[in-house]
Protein backbone atom coordinates (compact mmCIF):
# COMPACT_ATOMS: atom_id res chain seq x y z
CA UNK A 1 0.00 0.00 0.00
CA UNK A 2 1.46 3.89 -1.04
CA UNK A 3 0.31 6.36 0.04
CA UNK A 4 0.97 9.79 -1.95
CA UNK A 5 1.62 12.89 0.54
CA UNK A 6 1.33 16.15 -1.52
CA UNK A 7 2.77 19.13 0.09
CA UNK A 8 0.91 22.41 -1.31
CA UNK A 9 3.50 24.37 0.78
CA UNK A 10 6.20 26.53 -0.46
CA UNK A 11 7.76 26.27 2.24
CA UNK A 12 10.80 23.67 2.73
CA UNK A 13 10.41 23.25 6.80
CA UNK A 14 7.10 24.38 7.08
CA UNK A 15 3.93 23.27 8.83
CA UNK A 16 2.36 21.36 5.86
CA UNK A 17 6.01 19.84 6.18
CA UNK A 18 5.66 19.34 9.73
CA UNK A 19 2.60 17.21 9.39
CA UNK A 20 3.81 15.50 6.55
CA UNK A 21 6.39 14.00 8.36
CA UNK A 22 3.97 13.01 11.33
CA UNK A 23 1.46 11.76 9.05
CA UNK A 24 5.04 9.31 7.51
CA UNK A 25 5.70 8.30 11.23
CA UNK A 26 1.89 6.89 10.99
CA UNK A 27 2.43 5.32 7.76
CA UNK A 28 5.30 3.49 8.67
CA UNK A 29 3.86 2.21 11.58
CA UNK A 30 0.71 0.49 10.15
CA UNK A 31 3.60 -1.14 7.76
CA UNK A 32 2.67 1.29 4.68
CA UNK A 33 4.94 3.24 1.96
CA UNK A 34 4.28 6.82 1.52
CA UNK A 35 6.04 8.72 -1.25
CA UNK A 36 5.59 12.21 -1.44
CA UNK A 37 5.30 15.52 -3.73
CA UNK A 38 6.16 18.95 -3.54
CA UNK A 39 4.37 21.58 -5.41
CA UNK A 40 7.86 23.71 -4.88
CA UNK A 41 8.08 27.55 -5.08
CA UNK A 42 8.12 27.62 -9.03
CA UNK A 43 4.91 29.66 -10.61
CA UNK A 44 2.52 26.53 -11.93
CA UNK A 45 -0.31 27.55 -14.24
CA UNK A 46 -3.85 26.36 -14.01
CA UNK A 47 -5.71 24.30 -16.19
CA UNK A 48 -6.77 26.96 -19.77
CA UNK A 49 -9.46 25.02 -21.13
CA UNK A 50 -7.24 24.18 -24.35
CA UNK A 51 -8.31 20.56 -24.57
CA UNK A 52 -4.61 19.74 -26.05
CA UNK A 53 -5.22 16.87 -23.23
CA UNK A 54 -7.79 15.39 -25.20
CA UNK A 55 -5.32 14.27 -28.12
CA UNK A 56 -1.85 14.21 -26.60
CA UNK A 57 -1.00 11.65 -23.50
CA UNK A 58 -1.22 14.43 -20.46
CA UNK A 59 -1.35 18.15 -20.33
CA UNK A 60 1.35 19.86 -23.04
CA UNK A 61 3.18 22.10 -20.13
CA UNK A 62 5.12 19.37 -20.00
CA UNK A 63 5.81 19.54 -16.02
CA UNK A 64 3.64 17.26 -14.44
CA UNK A 65 5.52 13.99 -15.38
CA UNK A 66 6.67 13.22 -11.78
CA UNK A 67 3.27 14.43 -10.53
CA UNK A 68 2.01 11.88 -13.04
CA UNK A 69 4.13 8.93 -11.79
CA UNK A 70 3.38 9.22 -8.40
CA UNK A 71 -0.45 9.69 -8.74
CA UNK A 72 -0.86 6.94 -10.20
CA UNK A 73 1.63 4.80 -8.46
CA UNK A 74 -0.11 5.48 -5.85
CA UNK A 75 -3.61 3.76 -3.84
CA UNK A 76 -4.83 6.76 -1.58
CA UNK A 77 -3.89 10.62 -1.13
CA UNK A 78 -3.30 12.88 1.74
CA UNK A 79 -3.08 16.36 0.50
CA UNK A 80 -1.60 19.08 2.94
CA UNK A 81 -2.35 22.42 1.76
CA UNK A 82 -1.83 25.82 3.62
CA UNK A 83 -3.88 28.81 3.21
CA UNK A 84 -2.11 31.83 2.91
CA UNK A 85 -4.74 34.35 1.79
CA UNK A 86 -8.91 33.45 1.52
CA UNK A 87 -8.22 29.87 -0.09
CA UNK A 88 -5.87 26.92 -0.52
CA UNK A 89 -2.86 28.22 -2.47
CA UNK A 90 -2.89 28.47 -5.56
CA UNK A 91 0.02 26.73 -6.95
CA UNK A 92 -1.53 23.22 -5.60
CA UNK A 93 -4.79 24.04 -7.52
CA UNK A 94 -3.25 25.27 -10.41
CA UNK A 95 -1.57 21.61 -10.41
CA UNK A 96 -4.75 19.52 -9.15
CA UNK A 97 -6.67 21.30 -11.93
CA UNK A 98 -4.34 20.38 -14.55
CA UNK A 99 -3.91 16.91 -13.39
CA UNK A 100 -7.94 16.40 -13.37
CA UNK A 101 -8.32 17.68 -16.54
CA UNK A 102 -5.50 15.72 -18.33
CA UNK A 103 -5.46 12.10 -16.87
CA UNK A 104 -8.07 12.04 -13.82
CA UNK A 105 -8.42 8.40 -14.29
CA UNK A 106 -5.57 7.55 -12.38
CA UNK A 107 -7.57 9.01 -9.33
CA UNK A 108 -10.76 7.36 -9.59
CA UNK A 109 -12.11 5.75 -6.63
CA UNK A 110 -8.53 6.05 -4.65
CA UNK A 111 -9.31 7.46 -1.06
CA UNK A 112 -7.86 11.25 -0.01
CA UNK A 113 -8.03 13.16 3.09
CA UNK A 114 -7.03 16.83 2.81
CA UNK A 115 -5.23 18.17 6.02
CA UNK A 116 -5.25 22.64 6.18
CA UNK A 117 -3.01 25.05 7.99
CA UNK A 118 -3.33 28.57 8.41
CA UNK A 119 -3.80 31.28 10.93
CA UNK A 120 -7.42 31.25 11.52
CA UNK A 121 -10.47 31.57 8.51
CA UNK A 122 -10.80 30.07 5.81
CA UNK A 123 -8.93 26.70 6.62
CA UNK A 124 -12.38 24.61 6.49
CA UNK A 125 -12.73 26.33 2.66
CA UNK A 126 -9.89 25.69 1.42
CA UNK A 127 -9.76 21.72 2.67
CA UNK A 128 -13.06 21.51 0.94
CA UNK A 129 -11.86 23.29 -2.17
CA UNK A 130 -9.21 20.84 -2.85
CA UNK A 131 -11.36 17.93 -1.56
CA UNK A 132 -13.73 19.06 -4.83
CA UNK A 133 -11.00 17.80 -7.24
CA UNK A 134 -11.39 14.27 -6.06
CA UNK A 135 -15.15 13.74 -5.64
CA UNK A 136 -15.72 14.40 -9.03
CA UNK A 137 -14.08 10.97 -9.64
CA UNK A 138 -15.82 8.84 -7.08
CA UNK A 139 -12.86 9.23 -4.56
CA UNK A 140 -13.68 8.64 -1.00
CA UNK A 141 -13.04 11.66 1.31
CA UNK A 142 -12.26 10.69 4.72
CA UNK A 143 -11.37 12.64 7.26
CA UNK A 144 -10.66 11.94 11.31
CA UNK A 145 -12.84 13.36 14.23
CA UNK A 146 -13.51 16.39 11.44
CA UNK A 147 -11.77 18.14 8.63
CA UNK A 148 -7.81 18.01 10.25
CA UNK A 149 -6.96 21.58 10.54
CA UNK A 150 -3.88 22.65 12.40
CA UNK A 151 -3.77 26.40 13.42
CA UNK A 152 -0.77 27.61 12.88
CA UNK A 153 0.15 31.94 12.74
CA UNK A 154 3.82 31.50 12.10
CA UNK A 155 6.70 28.73 10.55
CA UNK A 156 6.91 25.81 12.25
CA UNK A 157 3.78 26.62 15.29
CA UNK A 158 1.66 23.97 14.07
CA UNK A 159 3.38 21.75 16.31
CA UNK A 160 1.84 23.22 19.05
CA UNK A 161 -1.41 22.54 18.07
CA UNK A 162 -2.21 19.19 19.70
CA UNK A 163 -5.39 18.54 18.84
CA UNK A 164 -4.62 19.50 15.42
CA UNK A 165 -2.11 17.23 14.96
CA UNK A 166 -4.31 14.48 16.83
CA UNK A 167 -6.52 14.98 14.55
CA UNK A 168 -3.88 14.61 11.20
CA UNK A 169 -2.63 11.42 12.80
CA UNK A 170 -6.56 10.08 13.01
CA UNK A 171 -7.29 11.06 9.47
CA UNK A 172 -4.01 9.41 8.13
CA UNK A 173 -4.96 6.41 10.23
CA UNK A 174 -8.54 6.26 8.65
CA UNK A 175 -7.39 7.14 5.36
CA UNK A 176 -5.08 3.85 6.18
CA UNK A 177 -8.25 1.72 7.20
CA UNK A 178 -10.17 2.66 4.03
CA UNK A 179 -7.28 1.70 1.70
CA UNK A 180 -6.76 -2.01 3.11
CA UNK A 181 -10.52 -2.37 3.02
CA UNK A 182 -10.84 -1.29 -0.85
CA UNK A 183 -7.94 -3.48 -1.35
CA UNK A 184 -9.30 -6.64 0.52
CA UNK A 185 -12.43 -6.40 -1.95
CA UNK A 186 -10.54 -5.97 -4.61
CA UNK A 187 -8.47 -9.50 -3.60
CA UNK A 188 -12.27 -10.77 -3.28
CA UNK A 189 -13.36 -9.78 -6.32
CA UNK A 190 -15.19 -6.84 -5.29
CA UNK A 191 -14.80 -5.07 -8.61
CA UNK A 192 -15.62 -0.89 -7.99
CA UNK A 193 -18.81 0.72 -10.04
CA UNK A 194 -17.82 0.80 -14.20
CA UNK A 195 -18.61 4.38 -15.19
CA UNK A 196 -20.65 4.02 -18.14
CA UNK A 197 -20.30 6.78 -21.08
CA UNK A 198 -21.08 9.97 -19.95
CA UNK A 199 -24.20 11.83 -20.47
CA UNK A 200 -24.34 15.44 -21.65
CA UNK A 201 -27.04 18.00 -21.03
CA UNK A 202 -26.78 21.26 -23.52
CA UNK A 203 -28.70 23.69 -21.33
CA UNK A 204 -29.32 25.89 -23.92
CA UNK A 205 -31.52 23.04 -25.64
CA UNK A 206 -32.97 22.36 -22.46
CA UNK A 207 -33.87 25.89 -21.86
CA UNK A 208 -35.69 25.87 -25.41
CA UNK A 209 -37.49 22.55 -24.96
CA UNK A 210 -39.28 23.90 -21.38
CA UNK A 211 -40.02 27.04 -23.14
CA UNK A 212 -41.87 25.02 -25.67
CA UNK A 213 -43.49 22.84 -23.27
CA UNK A 214 -44.64 25.89 -21.23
Amino acid sequence: MKILLINGSVHANGNCDFLIKAAEKVISAHGAESERYDIGTAPRCACIGCGKCKYTNGCFMNDLDDAVKKASDADAFAVFTPTYYASAVGNLTSVLSRLFMSGSEMFRFKPVTVIGTGRRGCISEAIHEITRFFEFMSCPVIFGRYPAICYSGKKENAKFDSEGIQNTEEAIEALLWLTEVIKLGERNNIAPPIWQGRKLTDISSLSSKISEMS
